[in-house]
């Protein structure tokens, strides 16, 4: 049969199915629709798949033949349109003399394809993503209300507990001297993590150990969680739509070569800064968890804290409270039960690039 003719660029369909059959057969001069004959090596044509044949599948186990170059045999190859003679071919890889400029324009065009494929699914969305973001205001404006009154109110502790963070990888252990070369029965000495002396005042200690902190966003020195926030809103804020899959076709397809890759770039953003965002608030709430909370007052009230303070949570009613106290600072700190229960999930594109 002679071979299918095209007076313009296959679609998507075709190349799926030559895709498709190439893969189940390995055999593309097989293709009822396919060019086979001989193809001059400086007719100019155009990328339309890149194709990998797998040799197992061919029944002599030899390499499919190519139409620009027989009797070189390839594996690895592109099915092309070729306008001079209105016809597609599977041919093999840099065999021709345009093979640089026909690479070069399917890189353009198959990142032009992923840019429409990805902006089509993510702006199915751009609503959900902006219902998050409204909702999450209140949870980022919290966090930062608890962050700022647990720093001003408790600054040397939150100084005490990051170095703790810095330096011993947030590891809450005190050490007792049990022996020490100037007296062997001093017994309620501590030094700071690694400490053990030298010379006259090397000493054997022993390890308490109280396990990690958890929650050390809220040790940092400046934690930002609304500007965050409004990062993730910017990202997605400026673009102006709203409809279904045919608006948005017809809303990309208006789209300049530079709109539309600074609107995937931005939308990648905005995944990426949502990301960072929600992982830094709950971070920071499980510091004031009852589990961490329970863990600093073990570490703080025990006898070899030289510099002891308490931590504890109080319920009153649905609300509960966290209470810091060291010597004659306090701090009480209110946790909404619905920071506890938001729902922090964000539809991120199950598109990806190949």
């Amino acid at each position: 049969m002679p071979p299918r003719v095209f007076k313009e660029k296959p679609s998507n369909i075709f190349c799926d199915d030559v895709t498709e059959f190439v893969n189940k057969t390995g055999e593309p001069e097989k293709h009822p629709d396919l060019y086979t004959n001989h193809i001059p090596k400086d007719a100019e044509y155009i990328i339309l798949r890149r194709i990998k044949i797998d040799g197992k599948k061919r029944p002599n186990g030899d390499m499919a033949p190519c139409p620009m170059c027989s009797p070189n045999r390839f594996l690895d190859g592109d099915l092309v349109y070729v306008p001079s003679i209105a016809a597609a071919a599977v041919i093999g890889r840099c065999c021709a003399n345009h093979a640089v400029q026909a690479e070069r324009q399917f890189k353009i065009a198959e990142q032009k394809r992923y840019e429409e494929d990805y902006l089509i699914e993510a702006f199915r969305f751009l609503s959900s993503k902006r219902s998050t973001i409204r909702r999450a205001r209140s949870i980022a404006e919290q966090t930062l209300a608890i962050f700022r009154l647990f720093r001003r109110d408790m600054h040397d502790l939150q100084i005490r507990l990051r170095a703790i963070k810095e330096r011993g990888n947030s590891h809450l252990k005190l050490y007792e001297i049990i022996r020490s070369e100037e007296d062997e029965t001093q017994d309620d000495y501590f030094g700071p993590a690694g400490f053990r002396g030298a010379g006259n005042s090397a000493a054997e200690t022993r390890d308490v150990d109280f396990g990690f902190m958890s929650g050390t966003t809220a040790l940092m020195n400046d934690y930002q969680p609304v500007r965050e926030l409004n990062d993730v809103d910017r990202n997605i804020g400026f673009l102006n739509f709203e409809g279904d899959e045919e608006a948005a076709i017809n809303f990309i397809s208006e789209m300049t070569e530079g709109e539309r890759r600074a609107t995937v770039a931005s939308l990648h953003l905005a995944d990426k800064n949502y990301e960072k965002f929600s992982k830094r608030v709950q971070d920071c709430l499980m510091f004031f968890s009852p589990e961490n909370i329970a863990r600093l007052n073990q570490f703080g009230i025990h006898p070899l804290n030289h510099q002891p303070f308490s931590a504890e949570i109080k319920t009153i009613g649905p609300r509960r409270f966290v209470k810091f106290k060291e010597g004659r600072d306090t701090c009480n700190i209110p946790i909404d039960p619905d920071l506890a229960r938001f729902d922090y999930s964000w539809e991120m594109i199950p598109f990806k690039k190949n």
